[in-house]
């Protein structure tokens, strides 16, 4: 390309030589017509090197932007791949999680294990002597296991539960308690009031096999109230169904 244009101007020279050295000839001289093509062939040539080098160029700035997009498009690659590959991880434990959560779900689930019940007003607000103390009112019995002529559960599935009373003692009075399961005192305590009645909370988480009795003791001369305001009761749930 380089030694045609050298030629090319070559021509050029040598025709515009004789142009001026016969300065007498006329305008179209018969080597006219072949100076215009070769100055517009000069004209074409260099045109199409500055072409040539702007393509270079750009080519040589798509490369760029595509050898940068490239190495982009990897880091973003690869991030993505290091989060699916956490969420995989993640999924994979939450399904062996259910799956080892299915067999006790299925146990809480089943309402032929739901056990509860709740008992209030005491049958005997001032009892003579210690001894176990009724709640004559049943309010629910899921499990049929309250017994409210003799004030003991007795469970009919094996089982965790918990069990809570609430009792109010009247004035100048004093109370002491206990949660029995199966004679065994699980839950203790006592209350003395001197001046007005006054109630106490107590509860007790056990371990019950079927059959298993559990109610509520009274170790004192006590003396109890119940009214709309304030009542006593007894009552226990199962919150978890099986043997340990």
């Amino acid at each position: 390309m380089g030694n045609f244009l050298y030629i090319l101007v070559i021509c050029l020279v040598c025709l515009m030589s004789d142009r001026f050295a016969f300065g007498n000839e006329p305008h179209c001289s018969k080597f006219h017509y072949e100076e215009k093509l070769l100055e517009k062939l000069v004209r074409m040539e260099f045109n199409m090197e500055q072409h040539e080098q702007e393509h270079k160029k750009v080519l040589a700035e798509l490369k760029r932007i595509q050898t940068e997009t490239h190495a982009s498009n990897q880091v973003v690659l690869q991030e993505l791949e290091k989060e699916i590959t956490a969420i995989r991880k993640e999924n994979k434990e939450l399904k062996q999680a259910l799956v080892d959560a299915v067999p006790h779900i299925g146990k809480q689930g089943n309402p032929s294990d739901i056990v509860l019940f709740k008992a209030r007003k005491l049958k005997d607000i001032e009892p003579n002597s210690k001894g176990t103390l009724i709640f004559k009112e049943i309010l629910t019995n899921v499990g049929g296991g309250y017994d409210n002529l003799t004030g003991v559960f007795t469970s009919p599935a094996d089982g965790v539960f918990l069990f809570t009373i609430h009792i109010c003692i009247s004035n100048n009075k004093y109370f002491r308690y206990a949660i029995m399961v199966d004679g065994i005192k699980h839950t203790k305590g006592s209350i003395k009031n001197d001046d007005w009645g006054d109630c106490i909370t107590a509860e007790s988480i056990a371990i019950v096999k079927t059959g298993s009795r559990v109610w509520v003791e009274n170790y004192g001369n006590a003396g109890f109230y119940d009214n709309e305001n304030s009542f006593n009761h007894f009552s226990g749930i199962m919150i978890y169904s099986g043997q340990f």
